[in-house]
């Protein structure tokens, strides 16, 4: 591998089965199906770069908090402690708690972990990298992270393995990590749903939104007004 090269050799590890994760997604899709075109961070877009075939993605977190604020929360700038959602972000969509039923390999790109991705690195290359991979995973625009995606896909695809996914620190709560599944290989049996989901709109769902504000020493003031502050499942 180059010195330019975003990783030196792909490693995957086990989401492991019975595992807990949350997700926030789109009624119309169900709780366990994937985004078919999503364009979240780490997304594998069709034609990003060109000619790149896409595939579908279902972004998963560890924590209850993670997952809204991945999702709904991740564009809001508090006022005074408070933080104003419009209240038809939360129409058509619900919370859910799912357990993995199999391991799932993916390959984790937050640290420590990461460090495994590198072969005979000096410090002043991986602080280079590493400064790259953190810009990568925490912009909020996410083209970059598209291309990263597209490259390490193609890696995959070259080494013969199976690449099922990432994982990462996410950038909204850091107390929770980003699971990213990408359709293929994913299938729906690889998940099960614990409990009945959650609609945002109704009072558990409001109640969980306002938690995970109340988590961040902030107050959540639902609005009237229109304009989703996020249009897909995120990360």
């Amino acid at each position: 591998m180059a010195e330019g090269d975003l990783v030196d050799k792909l490693v995957t590890y086990p989401l492991c089965a019975h595992t807990m994760v949350w997700r926030t997604y789109f009624d119309v899709y169900g709780p366990l199906a994937a985004h078919p075109q999503p364009e979240g961070r780490m997304a594998l877009v069709q034609d990003v770069p060109a000619r790149n075939a896409g595939r579908g993605g279902l972004f998963l977190a560890s924590r209850v908090g993670g997952a809204i604020w991945e999702v709904l929360l991740r564009d809001l700038q508090p006022r005074n402690g408070i933080i104003a959602l419009p209240q038809s972000a939360l129409a058509g969509r619900s919370l859910v708690q799912l357990r993995v039923r199999e391991d799932v390999q993916l390959v984790d790109l937050s640290l420590p972990a990461r460090r495994n991705l590198f072969i005979n690195r000096n410090a002043a290359s991986l602080h280079r990298i590493n400064t790259f991979w953190n810009l990568i995973l925490a912009s909020p625009d996410h083209t970059q992270s598209h291309h990263a995606a597209a490259e390490l896909a193609a890696l995959a695809t070259q080494l013969g393995i199976q690449l099922n996914g990432f994982t990462w620190l996410s950038a909204q709560d850091q107390s929770a990590k980003v699971h990213l599944l990408y359709e293929p290989p994913y299938a729906a049996t690889w998940l099960e749903v614990v409990d009945n989901p959650i609609p945002l709109t109704s009072a558990d769902g409001i109640r969980a939104v306002r938690r995970a504000a109340k988590d961040a020493h902030m107050t959540l003031m639902l609005t009237g007004d229109t304009p989703h502050p996020c249009e897909e499942d995120d990360a």
